[in-house]
């Protein structure tokens, strides 16, 4: 007659600290209450538009460089090797998501944000001091091809947290990518003003001073729901994904072929370098 009480007072007990478990995830992950606007939601869309200005905006400059590595014979190459620097490049960009995405669920939202604004940084003030094929593989490849894949998934992850009906045009805003338009521009104008050692600096100061911005601006709203797969298979069960993936693979296997080399086509048929800014641009 007495343990009896004594039982279910445990259970109740029980059930109770079960409740508070799930009402405190459910209010660290809860996802209904995302206000869709606002000025902090605003503000990340501003912080992701500077991630994909220095992301693919820095990627898409390489046809300017691949351009000027073959035309001013800053190291002897051929196009094939130099193509190789975009190419490990853009591919770490793409690749490096299979790892930042489990690390951005794990919360490691701020040291992937630190570590890959600090290897874009650096690895484009190396550059600027690079004399031979392996120095610009290496800063340029690598170091900035590492940095852009560290913080492209967190700098878009985060506009899920701040949109919901709104989410197609927050993104739609963060990918102008207007990096793309103005580093190629900075690049052929500088380089046969000032070389080509102070165009990669003044150019990695540009990408100091707006890479500072969504580093300023960005706050996590929704902690991260924790450690998962490094790769769920089971969402290829999906046919209409599996078919987006592979689409989206092939798209990617094509796509820099005409941004490394329309420049330096047009310039080996004596395009102006007018002509080459407008080019770059519109790429």
């Amino acid at each position: 007659m007495v343990g009896t009480p004594s039982c279910e007072g445990n259970d109740k007990s029980l059930s109770a600290n079960e409740t508070l478990e799930i009402q405190n995830k459910a209010s660290v992950n809860d996802t209904t209450s995302i206000p869709n606007g606002g000025i902090k939601a605003w503000m990340q869309v501003m912080g992701t538009f500077f991630i994909f200005f220095n992301t693919w905006g820095v990627l898409n400059t390489f046809g300017a460089y691949q351009t000027y590595y073959e035309t001013q014979k800053l190291f002897p190459s051929s196009s094939s090797n130099i193509s190789w620097i975009g190419s490990v490049q853009s591919s770490l960009l793409l690749v490096l998501g299979l790892i930042t995405g489990p690390l951005y669920d794990a919360g490691y939202f701020y040291p992937l944000l630190f570590s890959g604004s600090f290897m874009i940084v650096f690895g484009q003030m190396m550059l600027s001091l690079s004399k031979e094929y392996y120095q610009v593989l290496l800063s340029q490849g690598f170091c900035i091809g590492l940095g852009t894949g560290l913080i492209l998934i967190p700098g878009v992850a985060v506009l899920s947290t701040y949109f919901g009906t709104k989410l197609a045009l927050a993104n739609g805003v963060a990918v102008l990518v207007a990096g793309g338009i103005l580093y190629p521009i900075i690049f052929q104008q500088l380089f046969d003003q000032i070389g080509f050692a102070w165009t990669c600096r003044a150019i990695g100061l540009v990408i100091l001073v707006t890479i500072a911005i969504p580093i300023t601006v960005f706050r996590l709203r929704v902690k991260p729901s924790g450690k998962r797969k490094l790769l769920d298979l089971v969402a290829f069960r999906e046919p209409a994904y599996t078919f987006f993936v592979l689409g989206g693979t092939l798209e990617f296997i094509s796509l820099n072929i005409p941004f490394y080399y329309v420049n330096t086509l047009l310039s080996v048929r004596g395009s102006s370098p007018m002509t080459l800014d407008s080019i770059c641009s519109q790429f």
